[in-house]
């Protein structure tokens, strides 16, 4: 906040030097000067009755620059206290700052028509112009912008939720832009998705009430092992760990009369998915390694007999 400060101070500091630049100008008599020698006929060009002089660019130009630098600058400050406001949640805080920019832009952009002294009522044919345009050309801009407002105000996906994709990309929401939604899948990679699949598709949410999430174990154990000890130490591990959850508590069935093991089911609930969500399933799988060892409890693997006939009936096991 103090770094952001600083640059606001530093903004107006320059608003107020330019300011002061313009008056002197103008006290001095220089910019009459300026606007005469620059709306000679000979430096300046006419199309019908369209009269346009070097001074009309220049003052468009600066005048264009001045307003969106100081729009800008409000900008930044408004967002920067938006951001400051820890009741909001992130996206009410998200949606206040679309609205905000977009309504100081556009501010920005009237106040700038209304210096130039360019009529407004001109801007009916530009609008219906570009209201084809959106109807032909922008219609998945406008879609996906129009989406976007949707999910920030229903709050159905917010930044920091876990998602799956009906077309299968899973990850973390790190933000809602206008256009897209960047996604960062649990190998590193960010995906930009359009607000509309959020909108038209099916969207898993793993953290939409809560960020709690559910682990599955399955643990073959060997048929000459004591299956009864082997529940019980499969439990234990669950319980020792401080991520899983009391309640609801870790729960555990025998599955399976598998070809090779005698298959255990177990399910643990850890407090925040989206913290180190492998962390748990290391630190359990590695105590139920450690529990079997130390009580004689086989973990099996995949074998095969062979028996060998020949002439002496020789078996052989491998």
């Amino acid at each position: 906040m103090r770094d952001f400060s600083r640059r606001f101070l530093s903004k107006l500091l320059v608003i107020l030097i330019v300011a002061i630049g313009l008056y002197s100008l103008n006290y001095f008599g220089l910019t009459e000067t300026l606007r005469i020698a620059l709306s000679q006929d000979a430096v300046s060009l006419r199309i019908g009755d369209l009269h346009i002089t070097p001074y009309d660019i220049l003052k468009a130009l600066l005048t264009i620059i001045a307003v969106f630098y100081l729009i800008a600058t409000i900008s930044d400050f408004a967002l920067a206290r938006i951001e400051a406001v820890s009741r909001l949640d992130t996206s009410t805080r998200i949606l206040l700052q679309k609205v905000t920019q977009v309504s100081l832009y556009v501010l920005a952009a009237l106040v700038s028509l209304n210096l130039l002294s360019i009529d407004l009522s001109a801007l009916a044919v530009i609008g219906g112009a570009v209201g084809i345009g959106l109807g032909f050309g922008l219609q998945k801009i406008a879609s996906n912008f129009i989406s976007g407002v949707i999910i920030l105000l229903e709050k159905s996906v917010r930044a920091g939720d876990i998602v799956e994709l009906d077309n299968g990309v899973a990850g973390i929401i790190r933000d809602i832009q206008a256009r897209y939604v960047r996604l960062e899948a649990f190998d590193g990679r960010e995906v930009m998705v359009p607000n509309e699949e959020f909108i038209a598709n099916r969207v898993i949410n793993l953290t939409y009430s809560n960020k709690r999430g559910r682990l599955s174990f399955r643990v073959g154990v060997s048929y000459d092992s004591d299956i009864r000890l082997a529940k019980s130490l499969i439990l234990e591990a669950a319980h020792e760990n401080p991520r899983v959850l009391k309640d609801p508590a870790p729960d555990i069935w025998l599955e399976d009369f598998a070809d090779n093991a005698i298959v255990f089911h177990m399910r643990a609930w850890i407090d925040d998915i989206t913290y180190d969500r492998f962390g748990p399933v290391d630190q359990i799988n590695f105590a139920i390694w450690d529990k079997f060892s130390a009580n004689h409890i086989g973990i099996p693997f995949p074998q095969r007999v062979i028996h060998v006939k020949n002439e002496t009936d020789i078996a052989v096991d491998g």
